[in-house]
């Protein structure tokens, strides 16, 4: 498991290759986020991200893709809290018979 995770980050530092691994393993996410059913945001979410691993891959457009990984980050990000907000409303009403 270690030696995986060790080789997966070796992978992922080089150049181009690391591109590629990380576009393998986020097409993989895309997939299963479809298969699942997830919502319209996360199945953009990872298609976005697949779209720049790809864009990644090529070294000359590689300096605007980091701005824009930011950005999904940042998007994942309120939508987690969004998300948590969201279940801590619904507990309240389920549980503790408050009303938000």
């Amino acid at each position: 498991m270690a030696t995986t995770a060790l080789a997966t980050a070796a992978g992922l530092s080089v150049p181009v290759i690391g591109d590629i691994i990380g576009g393998g393993v986020d097409a993989w996410d895309l997939v299963q986020a479809i298969k699942n059913g997830e919502s319209g945001f996360d199945i953009a979410m990872a298609a976005s991200k697949v779209a720049l691993d790809v864009a990644g891959a090529f070294q000359v457009v590689k300096p605007f893709t980091v701005p824009l990984k930011m950005a999904i980050g940042a998007a994942q990000v309120v939508k987690t809290t969004t998300d948590v907000v969201e279940s801590v409303q619904e507990f309240q009403e389920e549980f503790a018979g408050l009303a938000a």
